[in-house]
Order: C-alpha cells, then structure tokens, then sequence
C-alpha cells in the first residue's frame, strides 16, 4: 500500500504514459537513461474516453496505428539477463492483434524472427513470440478491459504476469536478445494493429 520507490528504477529504458503525448519520461525514473524518439504513424491520438490512470490514453483504431522509436537503440538489447516489459492495455477488438514487439528491424519482423520479443492476443488467448517461438499463455484477454501485462524473462524463464497473477504456462528462454527497436500496436508495418 502506498507509493514507494521501484528499486528497479535505476534500470527503465523507455516510458509511455501515452497520455496527452508519445513521449518518453525514461529519463525521469532512471536519470542514466537516453530519451527516445517515438514516431506516431497513421491517427492514433490521445484520448480521454478510456483511462487507467491520469486520465486518458491513446487510441489505436488498428487501422495503420503505431508508434516506433525512430532511431536504433542499444538500450533493447537484453543480452541473456533478466528483463520486464509491462503495460496497461485496453482491447477493443475481435482478431489477432498486436500490443508491442521488440525487434532488430523499425519496420517488423526481422528475418526469421530471431532476436524479437512480443505480446499479441489471438483468438482470445494472450501469446508471445520469443525465442524464435510463438508462445501461448493460458490467460485469455476480454474486450472492454484493462489489463496490466508483464512480460519477465527470470533466470532463463519466460513468464507472463496478467493482472499481477503469474501465468501457469511458463517457457525456457535463454536467447541472447540484441534488439533496437520497440514498436507499440501490432508488428509495426501495419500488419496485426491493435484496436
């Protein structure tokens, strides 16, 4: 209870609150790191009909919406060490959509998907690609509802937190992630845009 330190802070390469703007507030929390860039394609916009917090988010309409950072960064290179990417999302949609991907290319995929970490929901059920794998989690995703998603690689174990409940299916990760780019709504090339 309460408002306390995250004593991981130290270790944050990239925020969006998405509310009001794209930009990135990393530099806040952890004052080592280097403020990206994120370019806005197609309409998505900040809104105020759906809220977690402070108020407002943005709105993908999964019709050529996504944000990139438009420069590579180093900083997505996870190496085999532990990592959380974590967010707030809302879902609207009915078919196979992406939330992020993590990858080595600013425009999707990379050649036979190495090197690339994401989080879509498909036919109802929340599945990753990570090591070079698609990867279903039981957890199933409801439109019309906030949901707060970890993805956590722990001492070479893939795990997904929905809700901060830990997912039963776990997976063996021990990849050596060297990706540079991080794209929010589908694959980042207007294919599987998030609604």
């Amino acid at each position: 209870p309460g408002v306390r330190t995250d004593t991981f802070g130290n270790s944050c390469v990239l925020a969006l609150p998405l509310v009001g703007n794209s930009n990135d507030v990393s530099n806040e929390i952890n004052s080592g790191s280097t403020t990206k860039t994120m370019t806005v394609n197609g309409d998505t916009t900040a809104s105020t009909t759906e809220s977690s917090f402070y108020g407002g988010s943005y709105y993908f309409d999964g019709t050529g919406d996504w944000l990139v950072n438009n420069s590579s960064s180093s900083d997505f290179s996870f190496g085999t060490g532990d990592f959380t990417i974590e967010c707030w999302a809302y879902w609207t949609g009915s078919s196979e959509e992406g939330l992020f991907q993590l990858s080595t290319n600013a425009n999707g995929y990379n050649a036979a998907n190495t090197n690339t970490v994401s989080l879509r929901v498909d036919s109802g059920a929340w599945v990753s690609y990570a090591n070079d794998g698609n990867r279903t989690w039981s957890s199933k995703a409801v439109t019309n509802r906030w949901y707060h998603l970890a993805i956590v690689r722990d001492s070479g174990t893939l795990k997904l937190f929905v809700n901060g409940n830990l997912d039963p299916t776990t997976f063996a990760d021990t990849r050596d992630y060297s990706m540079t780019y991080c794209g929010i709504s589908g694959n980042y090339s207007a294919s599987y845009l998030w609604t």
